[in-house]
């Protein structure tokens, strides 16, 4: 059974792994599901102004530039439960008859297999190591796992290596 976390939770301990592990690859984060400050008025200006500068419903809420010009479009639902609308539905639909890659997910780890299966191997081997050579600054750790500072990092290293799907090394 999945872990009961909401979909921004799901999003925001992705991200902080994302950019730990690949930072030379590129992540764009849709304006989808962000917390608008305000009466119901305000927010509906600032939709109004977003949809006037080219804004749309539907957008995945995350899109990924990995080598090779692969382009990967994550739409996240919270485990077990989420729900496509009809315009993400539509933006899938598009997005897949231009041979785009569109997954949806409700799991950190299955979006790490799908990174895995658009990149090449020296592509991840390469980005655990740059990994690797952070392992002793803290804050790397803090960001996203539960390790005390002064954890052994071979500790750390064997929890983290399965997202890199190196296979035996």
């Amino acid at each position: 059974m999945k872990p009961q976390i909401s979909e921004r939770a799901l999003q925001q301990t992705f991200v902080s792994m994302f950019r730990a592990f690949y930072p030379k690859f590129q992540l764009i984060l849709s304006l989808s599901g962000t917390n608008l400050n305000g009466t119901t008025a305000q927010k509906a200006m600032i939709i109004k102004d977003w949809i006037s500068q080219g804004w749309q419903k539907g957008l995945p809420d995350i899109t990924i530039c990995i080598p090779n010009s692969v382009t990967i479009h994550l739409e996240l639902k919270k485990p077990g439960s989420g729900v496509q609308s009809t315009e993400q539905m539509e933006v899938q639909a598009r997005l897949t008859k231009l041979g785009h890659h569109y997954y949806l997910v409700d799991d950190v780890s299955d979006m790490f297999t799908i990174i895995a299966e658009h990149t090449l191997l020296a592509d991840r081997k390469q980005a655990f190591a740059m990994f690797l050579m952070e392992l002793s600054q803290p804050k790397i750790i803090e960001q996203f796992f539960m390790f005390p500072i002064g954890t052994d990092t071979n500790i750390v290293m064997e929890s983290i290596k399965p997202y890199f799907h190196l296979g035996e090394l």
